[in-house]
């Protein structure tokens, strides 16, 4: 399977770079979790910019996207994220055991396919790397799921995410 197939959900393509399996049931980001955890466990504030496809009522959606802007004074200022919440596919399970292999991420594919729902991340316009890096790993925080880059190279989790964030920052 191409490793991007993943990326190809009802016949669009996707300008995704990471995708995020999450336990959420519904899909949409628990945004109350993400900012406590961004600013409790990794210093950044994220802002909630936009939010749509979110009932509001409260009902599930099959599928939603939010703009965030991350913001650390002390490393680097602020960059901005568009995340698209949908229910996961049989590709993207299938592109998670193939990169699990690749990256020999041992029982990352299996937390993946107790994932119900994905986030896919999208710099928005794309910024420095390290903070892509590190909205990977808060964002990881509040899936409880593996993240996998676009090239299905791999599977990580939050302390991958923030091993790759520290090289990327030099």
């Amino acid at each position: 399977m191409d490793a991007l197939a993943f990326c190809n959900v009802g016949g669009k393509d996707c300008d995704m770079e990471y995708l995020v399996f999450a336990q959420e049931k519904h899909a949409r980001v628990p945004l109350a979790t993400l900012l406590s955890n961004a600013r409790s466990y990794f210093g950044w504030s994220v802002t909630v910019l936009d939010e749509q496809g979110v009932p509001e009522d409260g009902s599930p959606a099959p599928s939603s996207r939010v703009l965030l802007e991350l913001e650390n004074s002390q490393r680097g200022g602020a960059a901005r994220f568009e995340v698209a919440a949908r229910h996961v596919s049989p590709a993207d399970q299938l592109a998670a055991r193939e990169a699990e292999a690749r990256s020999q991420a041992a029982g990352m594919a299996n937390l993946a396919e107790r994932c119900p729902t994905v986030w896919e991340l999208t710099p928005a316009p794309p910024g420095p790397q390290a903070a892509t890096y590190e909205m990977c790993a808060i964002l990881a925080s509040a899936a409880l799921g593996p993240v996998m880059p676009r090239d299905g190279s791999s599977l990580f989790g939050v302390r991958g995410a923030l091993e790759r964030a520290r090289r990327a920052a030099g």
